[in-house]
């Protein structure tokens, strides 16, 4: 009897035993995940579709790596990465998970109709979920061994519990700069065990995720030539020694009138040629297919940290879109970029079909802008001074405390022209029209994470377009500014400045809006270094430089003194100085810092070299009465 029951202990124990998986995470998910409706492609994952996810998917499971960057183009699944990934770690190799979207709204959609969906699509997961009816919230999915959180990327966020997995979803849309460098710090106890993973597409040069991106090992998905069995990248224009161009040609269509080129006919023409033979594939769905089946990575850069692999990945991956496709949306950012100036199509060009970071070219001064240097002769301007008006936006009752500024062109004197309180755009925008104030020299605070949206659309909504002497156009708007932690930023042209380079806001316009396309310039700026230079031109301390304020107001002054310099005690115990508020309202003193900054930036006012531990010797935070 006693053997009887022992063997079928043993048998229920065998049967109920799950051996530890030794597979690779595509080939789990082939096994155990089906894909839900939300998804492009619906029923077991076949990573055999995408084979440029392999080598990234083999990369999970390797301890010598411990983050895997995925940069690439629009439309080729590169999100599959990480959101597969998950309920692999669920069931094989749990640990706290956090994944990081732009925004709440985002992230709710994604727990509601991707990862749910998903993890009910996958049995040994969906026995858990169906044990615990409140297992999963809105934001997070709790497991009897684990838990998965999924939100934006806030600063509440970025300062929480240790995270084993971090997983950053289109992270080239963080605005806040050094957000990657935060959300990384919370894996560090984890350090020999974490793994990071960013399927993102790219942004513009010099961009915190690029910094990520070159931090490791490279690879490169190239395709191979029919015809001479060479590897070589997707490039969409690549000359060779003879002057003649590989990557994708067309035969060139001109409209009627013999000069616009016909962008739809002449995209119908499009092949890629090869730069080795000039072998031309033609665009057939059977040739962009066999282009991705044949195609591999290849290592472009070996000498970085060896525990980073990224890896870049263009749409000619996606065999549905055809390179007539491309090129029409090549050659419509083409003109645009000629006829208006405006490089923001062209930057979506690169960064969606492309998959790569942008580098702008040398583009017009904007800082002569800013001053009107290149204004036709027969527009007003003032030869000696340049007029700036800046506004702080409150979300409560749409109040914008503006303040206009007159800067002396030889940077040695400021006068405060007018000040006050209005409630609409309009409002402001007489203000511009009365005081002379050139389009770009109108600064808006787009801090309000609320009131972004809104500003950014009244920056698109006041714009022109201006010719410059060499015939081409630049896109002139407001300008949207936003107040930040870092001390000072770098430039592409390797000089550190207290503003960032420009960057473009998404005014989220209807799709149907006439503006749809134009985005808002916009800029951060140094709390810390501005100020404190702020504070000593207010004290009128800045040696050859008069600030005037014209008119005695108390509380106009009393807003002036609203922020003091404070040591603030960081998380990790170190200390930092910062400016704080200490008074009721600081609306007009932030409207004036950003006159400050947009006077740097019009290169009238020039501060001295950056210099942190000199800034905090020069500033003195109390009014003077209080320091009697």
């Amino acid at each position: 009897m006693e053997i009887t029951y022992q063997k079928e202990l043993l048998s229920s124990f065998v049967e109920s035993f799950n051996p530890p998986f030794t597979g690779s995470v595509y080939q789990w998910c082939n096994q155990n995940v089906d894909l839900p409706q939300a998804y492009r492609y619906t029923g077991r994952f076949d990573v055999s579709l995408s084979p440029y996810l392999v080598q990234p998917f083999d990369d999970l499971l390797d301890p010598r790596v411990k983050m895997v960057n995925l940069i690439g183009a629009t439309q080729i699944g590169k999100s599959l990465l990480a959101e597969l990934y998950i309920p692999f770690i669920i069931c094989n190799d749990a640990g706290p998970v956090l994944r990081l979207h732009q925004s709440d709204e985002m992230a709710h959609t994604f727990m509601e109709t991707r990862l749910l969906p998903l993890l009910r699509n996958t049995p040994p997961v969906a026995k858990m979920l169906a044990g615990n009816r409140n297992a999963a919230k809105k934001d997070i999915i709790i497991f009897p061994h684990m838990a998965v959180k999924v939100s934006s990327a806030k600063e509440s966020m970025l300062h929480g519990q240790s995270i084993r997995f971090l997983l950053l979803d289109e992270a080239h849309i963080f605005l806040d700069a050094g957000t990657i460098d935060k959300a990384l710090a919370r894996t560090t106890a984890f350090a020999g065990r974490r793994k990071i993973v960013i399927s993102s597409q790219p942004n513009r040069a010099g961009s915190e995720l690029e910094k990520y991106f070159n931090v490791g090992m490279i690879y490169e998905w190239e395709w191979l030539c029919p015809k001479c069995k060479q590897y070589q990248p997707y490039r969409w224009n690549w000359q060779r020694l003879d002057g003649t161009f590989a990557g994708v040609n067309w035969t060139t269509i001109l409209n009627p009138d013999g000069e616009q080129t016909n962008i739809g006919l002449s995209a119908k023409t499009a092949w890629l040629e090869c730069f080795h033979c000039c072998h031309k594939v033609t665009d057939t769905q059977e040739n962009r297919r066999l282009l991705n089946d044949t195609s591999k990575y290849l290592c472009i850069k070996n000498d970085g940290d060896p525990s980073v692999h990224s890896y870049t990945v263009p749409q000619f991956v996606n065999p549905n879109i055809s390179f007539a496709d491309m090129a029409i949306q090549y050659m419509n950012a083409k003109r645009t970029m000629y006829n208006l100036g405006l490089d923001e199509d062209m930057v979506t060009f690169v960064n969606q079909v492309l998959g790569r970071f942008y580098k702008a070219a040398p583009t017009a001064d904007h800082s002569k802008i800013m001053r009107g240097d290149y204004l036709p002769e027969n527009v007003k301007q003032d030869k000696e001074w340049v007029n700036i008006l800046t506004a702080d936006v409150q979300r409560k009752g749409s109040l914008k405390f503006y303040i206009v500024r007159s800067w002396n062109r030889s940077g040695r004197e400021s006068r405060r022209l007018d000040f006050g309180v209005v409630r609409t755009w309009e409002e402001i925008e007489a203000l511009r029209v009365k005081w002379n104030v050139q389009l770009p020299c109108v600064g808006l605070d787009c801090g309000d994470g609320e009131m972004q949206s809104e500003v950014f659309q009244a920056c698109v909504l006041h714009n022109q377009i201006l010719k410059l002497p060499n015939g081409q156009f630049e896109y002139l708007c407001w300008a949207a500014l936003k107040g930040d932690q870092k001390i000072s930023y770098d430039h592409p042209d390797k000089v550190k400045r207290y503003y960032s380079p420009i960057r473009y806001g998404d005014p989220m316009f209807p799709a149907d809006h006439r503006l749809k396309k134009l985005p808002a310039k916009f800029w951060l700026w140094s709390n810390f270094s501005i100020k404190t230079i702020f504070a000593n031109l207010r004290d009128n301390k800045v040696p050859g430089v008069k600030w005037v304020v014209n008119g005695v107001d108390k509380e106009y002054e009393a807003q002036l003194w609203s922020e003091g310099l404070k040591t603030i005690v960081k998380k990790n115990g170190e200390t930092t100085l910062r400016w704080v508020k200490t008074g009721e309202d600081n609306h007009w003193y932030d409207a004036e810092n950003m006159n400050l900054v947009m006077a740097i930036q019009a290169g009238i006012f020039t501060p001295t070299a950056v210099n942190e531990e000199e800034l905090k010797k020069l500033v003195d935070s109390e009014k003077p009465e209080e320091r009697k």
